[in-house]
């Protein structure tokens, strides 16, 4: 009987120092492996930050924060400027998910440059990356619109743009031979009197408007931050209303007698013709064109068009300089999609994304590489535990044999 009463207590130390060793097991949960996110866009300088977000790709967490930082630790909350950038993304796993303590974390797909940081009880963690902001050429959005004006009167004219750092206007005659900068000296010394305003901005005054800039057409430049991309707006005409003077009338003349008639002279012999001297032909001028403002694009280049009748010039030819994003994750039963955006023109088109296989449950052998330290201090309390019930039970079962001895 004793040896039973021995047996039972023995099942039974074994059974609760079972449930003492794996008290989190039965709702442990998923071990989270990969922390993904995101990223519609990088920072590009003169950005606003609202453009640019941060979108949660996996299951099992959620983003709690999204915060970039200025290399003097400073945090953004405007626009984007030049130099480095820290992203810095918070997340929380969710019910009785854990983050491994090794997980590793990828933004758009990469895990380069991504340093992932874990909570000591792995219920946070934390990806951050250093980006360093791009430089996008602009992009002109609105042109300025043409003027009909007094002489001695004022005009203003308005563009629009993105990315753009600085402004230059110029000034063309109507003969398209003679180009000034709207600040330049000569402006002043070609049209005395005539006001300049807004010279580097978005907004051109023009006051004090001589006769002479009629027919004149003004154009804006958009520059980027480097001042190495730039682009144009369409021309804006001048026109100068005149005064065409009144034709005077001719008086008529009074009425006078015929005189006789007089005997014709006799018709002299009219001299032989001269040959006459080939003109020397002249150099023809060189072509001038008027470039659009928009982009010409297909799969691979672009362009700017020549604007002129049968006219097929073209400028600032290159291939397209693409930034990809995820606009649709790709699942076990369908393929996602990537976005690809030209940061000069604007084209965009898309290519497919292949599946990646997420992590897989944790194999039982591998638990104690994977099991978060809180699960590792309570098995190593229950282990213990179940060493000192198997030992006060031997001291037990030693202590009833001698008695019954």
């Amino acid at each position: 009987m004793v040896k039973r009463i021995g047996a039972l207590i023995l099942c039974l130390c074994m059974c609760v120092t079972l449930l003492l060793a794996f008290p989190v097991s039965a709702a442990a949960g998923k071990v989270i492996e990969h922390v993904l996110c995101s990223l519609n866009y990088p920072p590009v300088a003169l950005m606003e930050l609202q453009y640019v977000s941060v979108t949660c790709s996996g299951t099992g967490y959620h983003i709690t924060d999204v915060s970039w930082y200025a290399a003097d630790g400073s945090k953004v909350t405007s626009q984007f400027g030049t130099g480095q950038y820290t992203l810095v993304v918070s997340y929380e796993a969710e019910a009785d998910n854990v983050f491994s303590p090794t997980a590793d974390g990828y933004i758009n797909n990469s895990g380069g440059a991504v340093t992932t940081t874990i909570s000591g009880d792995c219920r946070y963690a934390t990806l951050s990356r250093v980006y360093q902001a791009e430089i996008w050429a602009p992009i002109a959005i609105k042109s300025p619109g043409d003027e009909i004006v007094d002489p001695g009167g004022w005009a203003s004219f308005v563009v629009s743009s993105m990315y753009t750092a600085s402004y230059d206007w110029v000034l063309l005659s109507p003969d398209q031979e003679t180009v000034y900068l709207s600040n330049d000296v000569d402006v002043q010394n070609h049209f005395p009197g005539l006001i300049v305003e807004g010279q580097d901005s978005d907004r051109l005054f023009l006051r004090n408007i001589p006769l002479a800039l009629d027919g004149w057409r003004l154009q804006c430049y958009f520059y980027s931050v480097d001042k190495i991309s730039y682009a144009k707006s369409n021309f804006a005409l001048i026109t100068v209303r005149h005064e065409e003077p009144e034709p005077t009338a001719t008086p008529e003349p009074e009425p006078s007698p015929s005189p006789s008639p007089s005997p014709s002279p006799s018709p002299s012999p009219s001299p032989s013709p001269s040959p006459s001297a080939k003109p020397t032909p002249s150099p023809s001028p060189t072509p001038t064109h008027n470039f659009s403002a928009d982009w010409s694009m297909d799969k691979e280049k672009h362009w700017r068009a020549c604007t002129d009748k049968d006219c097929k010039e073209v400028s600032e030819e290159g291939e397209h300089e693409m930034r990809w994003i995820v606009t649709r994750e790709a699942t076990k039963d369908a393929a996602g999609e990537e976005t690809g955006t030209c940061r000069v023109c604007g084209y965009k088109t898309t290519r497919p994304l292949q599946y990646v296989e997420p992590e897989k449950a944790v194999p039982f052998q591998d638990l104690a590489q994977k099991i978060n330290p809180a699960m590792m201090t309570t098995i190593l309390c229950g282990i213990s535990g179940f060493l000192v019930l198997v030992l006060l039970g031997v001291l037990i079962n030693g202590i009833v044999k001698r008695r019954r001895r």
